[in-house]
């Protein structure tokens, strides 16, 4: 499209005021002031890089966005061995989280080793045992509606939990008072 054949029409610059008169676009372009020609290719130019500016940065949010789908997907998954937070003599466990035998659409988790501050306890009077019972998997790294043994005062407490990364938000709560520890994923 060459300038002569561009009309924007009035009410869009269409109409310029020159010397108190009024005069079309059309005719500054077609045999006008030179300057009104270079000005509105600029003015067109500049138009045409600002709509692709928007658009790349339109494509950027979207690439990043796509590409962070994954990683939020991969992040639900509890299930593998977790160490819980040391007491204050050094004591910890290792929790084997997988789904439950009784209903695989659950998750369980059973202690799978015991250390005390010198090292592996391997006569832990409570290897085998289940810690949690029954949480339900949301697929967004949340699980609720399960329980939680602490071995240590043997009480059963509602329990939900959050994996973050490589590390796992354990809470065990009683009525809407929930305290917690933050489990570190053992490198299989």
């Amino acid at each position: 499209m060459s300038f002569a054949e561009f009309d924007p029409g009035p009410g869009h610059w269409g109409e310029q005021a020159l010397g108190g008169h009024f005069q079309s676009t059309r005719s500054m372009l077609n045999g006008g002031d030179a300057s009104l020609r270079v000005g509105f290719a600029f003015y067109h130019l500049n138009d045409v890089r600002l709509k692709e500016e928007r658009m790349r940065n339109i494509l950027f949010f979207l690439c990043v966005l796509i590409a962070g789908i994954p990683s939020i997907a991969a992040a639900g998954s509890a299930n593998g061995v977790w160490s819980t937070e040391k007491d204050d003599k050094g004591a910890y466990l290792e929790v084997t989280i997988a789904a439950c035998e009784a209903d695989a659409a659950l998750t369980c988790g059973v202690i799978s080793k015991a250390f005390i501050a010198s090292g592996e306890d391997p006569g832990y009077s409570n290897l085998g045992k289940l810690i949690i019972k029954d949480m339900k998997d949301h697929g967004d790294g949340t699980y609720s509606k399960g329980t939680i043994w602490d071995p240590v005062k043997d009480k059963v407490y509602k329990s939900k939990m959050e994996v973050k990364g490589d590390e796992l938000d354990v809470d065990g709560c009683i009525s809407f008072i929930c305290e917690g520890q933050h489990w570190q994923s053992v490198a299989q």
